[in-house]
């Protein structure tokens, strides 16, 4: 069942988009008035189960009084004439009849929406448990694959390694040959 203030919301966006613009002050008091009263009981139902100090009850009691102020603000341009009251009456009257082809094409829509399924129960779920292990075998493959990728590059570096230590030690072979050919040359005795 709609609350008084969901029905005073809806027929206030009704009345917007049937007279491109929003309703006249003083006319949700109707709506306001029922609205009022559930909060009303629903503060005191608060109280009575929570305590009138819980911050449940201060919340209610809270709400009571911003429908208050709502209220005050709603009725603030109705004159205490019963012909203002009256003529207010009339326009509400004439915004609820006004309304009704909008609010039961909102209706139809509204049970459209409620009647639509948005997925399919019957389809089976996956599961999660193959996504995981296949999540853990691809991670497990990866480490492995960074494992051996490691260690190719380091096999790389000695390889690299152990060529410049080769290199170097030929060209100090070269450089004590060349000098072994010279003292030759000096003393071809010794030789």
């Amino acid at each position: 069942m709609l609350s008084a203030t969901v029905v005073a919301a809806v027929v206030g966006v009704c009345w917007t988009f049937q007279h491109g613009a929003a309703p006249q002050r003083g006319t949700t008091r109707v709506w306001l008035a029922s609205g009022y009263a559930e909060a009303v009981s629903a503060a005191e139902a608060a109280s009575q189960k929570f305590g009138p100090t819980s911050q449940e009850a201060k919340a209610a009691w809270e709400a009571v009084s911003d429908l208050d102020d709502n209220d005050d603000q709603a009725t603030a341009g109705i004159a205490a004439d019963p012909a203002a009251v009256a003529a207010k009456l009339a326009e509400l009257q004439e915004l609820v009849s006004s309304s009704k082809p909008t609010l039961s094409a909102l209706k139809v829509e509204l049970s459209k929406i409620a009647g639509a399924k948005l997925f399919d129960e019957a389809a089976p779920v996956a599961d999660a448990s193959a996504d995981v292990e296949a999540l853990t075998k691809a991670a497990e493959k990866t480490h492995l694959e960074q494992t051996k990728h490691q260690h190719l590059l380091d096999e790389h570096r000695k390889y690299h390694t152990a060529v410049k230590e080769f290199h170097d030690e030929c060209q100090k072979n070269d450089l004590l040959l060349a000098r072994l050919h010279q003292l030759q040359a000096k003393n071809p005795l010794a030789a």
